[in-house]
């Protein structure tokens, strides 16, 4: 028996707008930059393309998602001497396993 693991990471930052940093939020990623009106609705949107990215891989790659683990990291970057948020950077690993029997 075997046992392959296959790994699958994703990145989003997510940098706020200098010249409208309450009403104007960016997510970058593969698929360019996408604008939003709110922070949470861009932190949800990066959350979620992460996880179907992750997923969508481990899927197309014939992987049990019941065997799928997925770790989710935010890391928030906060303007020195202040209470300004810079940049969000959102990172999504995931890790699942394939058992193979032997012949």
């Amino acid at each position: 028996m075997n046992i392959l693991r296959t790994a699958k990471r994703g990145e989003s930052i997510l940098p706020f707008s200098m010249a409208a940093p309450d009403w104007e939020f960016y997510v970058y990623s593969e698929k360019g930059r996408e604008n939003f009106d709110e922070y949470e609705e861009a932190l949800e949107h990066a959350l979620k393309l992460r996880e179907d990215t992750v997923r969508k891989y481990m899927k197309d790659a014939d992987l049990d998602p019941d065997s799928m683990k997925i770790d989710i990291k935010k890391d928030e970057v906060i303007l020195e001497g202040s209470d300004t948020l810079v940049e969000t950077k959102i990172v999504v690993f995931g890790v699942a396993e394939h058992i193979e029997e032997d012949n």
